[in-house]
């Protein structure tokens, strides 16, 4: 194994663990902490799972990490629970080759997207369920300046709903994604606050949808 390429070994290491990539392999020998360092192994970076039992301080610290191995190759990257804008900043600005990008329940705000969407032209699957701060402006943007975007996860929880809703903001957002995002081809809507008249106006718009979910969402109605 010492006497690999080092960049067969990095690709080896690129399918292992976080944990793994973080804190085994560097310490074996020279060769294998060299690979480890290599950005070959950092372009797809999972921190989903690891990253709910985390304090956001470590989150954050994290995120700042794989961002900098990856030396601007980061193609992938699933972390939640961010705290504030910056790491999602730091992200973008960094990352422009990123072709997926799964940031739930971050506190993420439409002046950060406003700011980062043109570095994530290359966009082509973005996870933004359950980030609160943000709105039907964040999504107007996203679908100006991400023209690859073919996959938008905007779930909310059960008990979002319609909170801090009035009847007449149920179907901004579902109006922002219909107007700015015709190329979808998956979307997905859980527990949002939508109405049939949302849901029509994606319809309309979106042809390409080969994948809709609406679960959860009860504001629409079989019968409209």
């Amino acid at each position: 194994w010492s006497e690999m390429l080092p960049e067969a070994l990095a690709r080896i290491f690129a399918v292992l663990p976080l944990e793994e990539r973080m804190r085994s392999v560097p310490v074996v020998c020279k060769a294998w902490r060299k690979a480890a360092m290599d950005p070959t192994c950092w372009r797809v970076v999972d921190l989903h799972e690891w990253s709910r039992l985390m304090p956001w301080e470590v989150i954050h610290r994290m995120v700042q990490l794989v961002v900098e191995r990856s030396g601007g190759g980061l193609e992938e990257l699933s972390v939640c629970r961010l705290a504030n804008d910056e790491p999602v900043d730091y992200i973008a600005k960094r990352g422009h080759g990123l072709k997926v990008l799964r940031i739930p329940f971050c506190q993420v705000t439409d002046g950060c997207i406003a700011n980062i969407a043109p570095s994530l032209s290359r966009i082509t699957h973005l996870d933004i369920s359950g980030c609160t701060a943000i709105s039907k402006t964040a999504l107007a943007q996203i679908g100006r300046s991400c023209k690859s975007l073919a996959r938008l996860d905007r779930n909310m929880s059960f008990f979002f709903q319609t909170n801090n809703l009035v009847a007449e903001e149920y179907d901004d957002e579902a109006l922002a994604i219909a107007a700015h995002m015709p190329l979808l081809r998956h979307l997905e809507l859980c527990y949002g606050s939508l109405t049939n008249s949302g849901l029509a106006a994606i319809l309309d718009k979106c042809k390409s949808l080969d994948f809709l979910d609406l679960r959860g969402c009860m504001n629409l109605t079989i019968d409209g």
